[in-house]
């Protein structure tokens, strides 16, 4: 596994009639980078 130099992360998503929408920020100390992400759904029936 990749190791990574950020110390915390924060992300928000926001779900709506079929749309899903995210910002999120990723910190290390006083580095701050604007980050996405994205969510997989499976679903097993």
């Amino acid at each position: 596994m990749k190791e990574n130099p950020w110390t915390e992360l924060a992300f928000v998503f926001e779900f709506d009639e079929g749309h899903v929408s995210n910002s999120g920020y990723l910190y290390n100390g006083d580095a701050i980078r604007p980050a996405t992400a994205k969510l997989k759904i499976h679903l097993f029936f």
